[in-house]
Formats: structure tokens, sequence, C-alpha cells
């Protein structure tokens, strides 16, 4: 399930924009917090940890 919706946001144009976490920081992340990330949700943030599905910019 987590590649399909990862392959449904690359077919509508998310491109990891903000770049992808590593194994690394969701570890930290893991630590810092004493809490366990699903397997399926570290997929998504390895490939992209933020972002705009839309082009707004605010003025």
């Amino acid at each position: 399930m987590t590649n399909d919706i990862i392959e449904i946001l690359k077919q509508n144009g998310w491109n990891s924009f903000s770049g992808s976490a590593t194994e690394e920081e969701i570890a930290n992340l893991e630590t810092t917090f004493d809490v366990k990330i699903p397997e399926d949700y570290k997929q998504i943030l390895m490939f992209s940890k933020g972002g705009s599905l839309y082009s707004f910019r605010p003025h």
C-alpha cells in the first residue's frame, strides 16, 4: 500500500520537494520522542519529508 501511495504522489507531481529523510534522521526522531514510527510511514518519509501539493505562494 505504501508503494501505491508513493506512486500516486509521483504521478501527481510530488517529487520529494523538501528532500527525503534518512534512516538516521528517523532513528533520531524515534529516540528523541521515544516513539516507534510505523515502517510504512518511514517509507513515505524516506520518499519526501515535506513540501506542497499545490503551487500556493503567499504574496
